[in-house]
């Protein structure tokens, strides 16, 4: 997984023109199941599992550079939104068991990551609930 094979960071998240993903187009979630104890998890981030990780200390850019460190705790905080309740010490095991995090699975936990954060990014410059009124 060395040697630019790591999603790279975007330089400027908010620049650019977005475009909301259409719920036919949108990232599906990872789903994990373990066959030995016949349980299965959903990976996923929601904006409250990544204000989670920023807090801390979980960044991109020092994913390669620092993969000890982050490719746990980006995985743990995949398990975050559905599975609130497993542990950091259980996921550092199944990350071990399962033998590693591929580039692919990082490049979908990426693609997750953006998507969660879509939802702070509005389209155009209405804004969607007619109710309030913002003046520039």
């Amino acid at each position: 997984m060395r040697g630019g094979q790591f999603p790279k960071e975007r330089e400027n998240p908010t620049g650019g023109e977005r475009q909301t993903i259409p719920m036919a187009e949108r990232i599906q979630e990872i789903r994990l199941k373990d066959k030995k104890y016949n349980k299965e998890y959903i990976l996923d981030f929601s904006l409250d599992t990544i204000a989670y990780l920023q807090g801390v200390g979980f960044d991109w850019s020092e994913i390669e550079s620092k993969s000890a460190i982050m490719i746990p705790l980006l995985w743990f905080g995949a398990f975050r939104r559905y599975q609130p309740k497993v542990s950091k010490k259980e996921t550092d095991d199944m990350l071990e068991e399962i033998g590693g995090m591929s580039a692919a699975v990082i490049q979908r936990l990426r693609q997750l990551w953006e998507q969660a954060l879509d939802a702070l990014v509005a389209d155009g410059d209405e804004l969607k609930n007619e109710n309030w009124e913002m003046t520039l």
